[in-house]
């Protein structure tokens, strides 16, 4: 009579034991049989393990076999066919399938014990079917253990012969390249005017495709670059607000905070693959690399923000980092008109700031200092005009009756002052949420993945997210996948698994939804906190006093009715001083650079529309094909209409920045959520 033993699959699962901690060990049994088993029977099956309590299943010959490995819950055994049996031992190469069959038939023992454990429950949490608990048990196993190798023996085999050992020849495995499937990249987030060069038509503008008109003064295309590097420092600096900025008394009901240092470094991690082409320039790495100096934090000056808060309770943004801007309250001079100018008095360190950054340019020259600080200076200017009511006060000059989003007032030189708005809920979302959910969310060639100690930006920014919380396990964890993921091309058992591409994909995927829900939740929080006091405080076109909104006058968006003109009077304005700057750094001599006419530039184009005149023909000219949208321009109703849409549409954009085609969404239940909170 013959025999089979193996206590391969006991001694597999015991080392998985003993070599992850509980975290790992769960993530990687539950996507095994299914997310309704509690955590804590995992933990209970794994300290069994670490204890040698666990007794292995019978094993069996089985003569006249219906498949290759069986197993029978009623005497907890295995049966193996004797015909794969023999085969293996004839022809090695079929050992590997042999194996994951016996895998699978041991996690279907698994799945028998369990049952048992959960049938005490009221109500009994489900499990995956027997079937399906078996290939996706030995399909993980394989991929966690990847040390079988060829000359592994996995069992004896006797019979009225002999006892012969099962031994693994791996030689056969095919080649893991062909059994991926060949994907595409996945479409990244619409990109909004700001950062980038708009979504590619026409009349969509980015911060960066306005910089491209450097080029017509004899800028090249990597100094365009370079100075955009400090145009999206600017832009990105905005990640580094009060409301996610964590403080001594950090809360840990607010998993959204982290240390300044920590998202300068996430950060940096986008910067690098933003910016490739400058990292390897003969200053290198080194100058392009983002630090809390050069990052900055978020001050509403050097984006011509009105800098007011109408928080019942504001916290001082100095007393959480002395860089932040001071708080400006209701009343404060900083948010009066200068009657003289006609300008908001704010407006004015916006102005400093652009001549600071001006200055600073001139005096580093073309270097990758002075073209970082340069573009700064353009971030103002580029801003100035799609921040404030500049544009909309420049169609009134001509006689176009378009909302100017301020009241008239007597006392000033120009009746209708130069405004700009408050922070919003939705451009909280928009500058803040969408930036850094992208980087967090963001999704790469998987092919790119497919190579050993490949960090992807989203793998390095969720370890950095991780590395910052409290507990410690997630991070672990993370770090245990991702070396999973690196040890796949050396692992030929895996892929003689019919559910190699679950297997792969399931561990990181189950760590990515976790984040990805827990952080879209904790990112919308941050829009929320934010009341829209626009809605309290009424109608800034009809009510003396009232303040817009960023939403109400940014004509960031490519579907704001004045979108390109705003990004036409920037790119003129950015082509002069882009070419008294060139003609600067072309002397090469700080000796001859004339402070006062380059303090000018500023002051110059940060003026009321009334005060200046090259703006007139650029407006002309595009009023004069463009009646539909000065006709929009004149409503209140489609502002509000546009509000509600996009604070939908922005919302809704968060959401989808986890959103993948491939899985579902997983819904883990209370045991696993309580025993490894994510923060």
């Amino acid at each position: 009579m013959s025999e089979l033993n193996s206590t391969f699959a006991l001694e597999q699962l015991t080392a998985i034991a003993r070599k992850y901690e509980e975290l790992e060990f769960v993530l990687m049994f539950t996507p095994i049989f299914g997310y309704e088993v509690p955590a804590e029977l995992y933990i209970k099956f794994r300290n069994a393990l670490l204890a040698d309590d666990v007794e292995n299943p019978d094993h069996r010959v089985d003569e006249n076999a219906e498949r290759i490995a069986s197993y029978d819950s009623d005497t907890r055994t295995i049966s193996v066919d004797v015909t794969a049996i023999e085969q293996a031992l004839e022809d090695p190469t079929t050992a590997p399938n042999l194996l994951i069959e016996m895998l699978g038939a041991f996690g279907r023992h698994l799945h028998a014990l369990f049952e048992s454990e959960l049938s005490a429950l009221d109500p009994m949490p489900e499990l995956l079917g027997a079937e399906e608990v078996g290939e996706n048990y030995a399909a993980m196993l394989s991929l966690f253990d990847s040390t079988p190798e060829t000359g592994t023996q996995f069992g004896h085999y006797t019979n009225a012969e002999q006892t012969s050992p099962l031994v693994l020849d791996l030689s056969a495995a095919p080649d893991l390249e062909s059994l991926l499937p060949q994907e595409s990249d996945t479409p990244i987030i619409k990109p909004r005017f700001g950062a980038g060069t708009g979504n590619g038509s026409e009349n969509s503008f980015g911060h960066e495709s306005i910089e491209l008109v450097l080029k017509d003064v004899g800028f090249t295309e990597l100094e365009c670059k370079a100075i955009y590097f400090g145009n999206w420092l600017r832009d990105h600096s905005q990640l580094v607000d009060p409301k996610i900025i964590r403080t001594a008394n950090f809360n840990r009901e607010h998993p959204w905070q982290l240390p300044r240092e920590a998202i300068t470094k996430i950060v940096d991690i986008f910067a690098y693959e933003e910016f490739i082409s400058l990292q390897d320039t003969d200053e290198g790495r080194e100058a392009y690399r983002v630090t809390n100096e050069m990052l900055g934090v978020y001050r509403p000056s050097e984006h011509i923000d009105n800098p007011t808060n109408l928080s019942e309770n504001p916290v001082d943004p100095q007393l959480i980092d002395e860089d932040f801007e001071r708080l400006v309250r209701p009343g404060d001079e900083a948010t009066q008109v200068n009657p003289n100018t006609s300008k908001k008095h704010h407006i004015d360190s916006a102005e400093s700031y652009m001549r600071h950054k001006l200055f600073e340019a001139a005096e580093h020259g073309k270097t990758p200092d002075g073209m970082r600080c340069f573009g700064e200076a353009l971030h103002v200017l580029e801003d100035y005009f799609a921040h404030s009511n500049f544009v909309e006060l420049s169609l009134i000059k001509q006689g176009h009756d378009v909302l100017p989003w301020t009241t008239t007032n007597e006392e000033y030189r120009h009746s209708l002052p130069i405004v700009t708005g408050l922070f919003s809920a939705l451009d909280v979302i928009a500058s803040i949420v969408e930036p850094l959910g992208k980087i967090l969310f963001s999704t790469e060639d998987p092919k790119d993945k497919r190579q050993p100690g490949y960090r992807s930006r989203a793998d390095k920014a969720l370890l950095l997210v991780l590395s910052e919380q409290e507990d410690l396990r997630w991070y672990t964890a993370m770090r245990a996948v991702l070396l999973i993921r690196d040890g796949i091309h050396d692992n030929p058992l895996v892929r003689f698994s019919s559910r190699l591409l679950w297997a792969i994909g399931k561990p990181s995927r189950l760590v990515s939804q976790i984040m990805n829900a827990y952080l879209q939740r904790a990112l919308l929080k941050v829009g929320e906190v934010v009341h829209d006091h626009q809605t309290a405080l009424g109608d800034p076109n009809t009510e003396p006093g009232v303040d817009p909104t960023h939403t109400q006058l940014s004509k960031d968006h490519d579907d704001h009715p004045f979108h390109a003109l705003a990004a036409r009077l920037a790119q003129w304005a950015v082509l002069e001083v882009g070419r008294k700057m060139q003609a600067i750094w072309e002397k090469d001599d700080v000796e001859t650079i004339d402070w006062i006419e380059l303090q000018d530039l500023a002051s110059n184009f940060l003026i009321h529309p009334n005060d200046s005149e090259w703006q007139d023909d650029i407006v002309a000219a595009w009023a004069a094909t463009n009646a539909q949208a000065i006709e929009d321009g004149k409503s209140a109703s489609y502002f509000e209409r546009h509000h509600a849409r996009e604070l939908e549409q922005s919302k809704q954009r968060v959401k989808d920045l986890s959103s993948n085609p491939d899985f579902q969404p997983i819904k883990l239940n209370e045991s696993f959520r309580n025993t490894f909170p994510l923060f």
